[in-house]
């Protein structure tokens, strides 16, 4: 029986899910995920996105690296038209300060300064987090935090394809 490696999710719109559960990730884990991301920004409208990769943990090899590159060449202006922020889960204490550290020199390089990214130890602080986001952008009201909340942390991990 095989198991979905990269699940993503707009059931809980204007939060996309993205549950990544592949070790080591291979060119075709991150070719689906950018597969997914592509039907979110065919939307044409703001979200935030948790990247749940608490169940990954990968070594990036040459052609992986080819993958990503080529992926995020596709979508990266529209990422920064419509990707309000970006919260990432990571349970590896070395994962989350090597992530950190990336995202904090893209920050102080430029790079999309005008999109927020976090690392968070668990999925209920990165939701509140996205959430939160969405509010500040004025995309979803404070009076929804409360039912959105629930519905992004209701169930263990993601199920429904953008």
């Amino acid at each position: 029986m095989s198991t979905t490696r990269v699940r993503s999710s707009v059931e809980h719109w204007p939060v996309v899910t993205l549950d990544i559960n592949a070790s080591p990730m291979l060119d075709q884990d991150f070719e689906r995920m950018f597969d997914a991301m592509t039907r979110v920004l065919k939307r044409e409208r703001r979200f935030t996105l948790i990247i749940d990769a608490r169940g990954s943990s990968s070594k990036l090899t040459g052609s992986v690296r080819t993958v990503i590159q080529s992926g995020l060449s596709k979508i990266y202006e529209d990422l920064g038209r419509y990707q309000v922020a970006t919260a990432i889960v990571l349970e590896s204490a070395y994962a989350k300060g090597l992530m950190t550290s990336v995202l904090w020199i893209l920050q102080q390089l430029g790079d999309r300064d005008q999109h927020n990214y976090a690392v968070f130890a668990t999925y209920g602080e990165a939701a509140k987090w996205a959430v939160a986001q969405l509010i500040e952008a004025g995309i979803t009201e404070s009076s929804e935090r409360a039912s959105l909340l629930r519905g992004v942390t209701g169930g263990s991990s993601p199920t429904a394809s953008p």
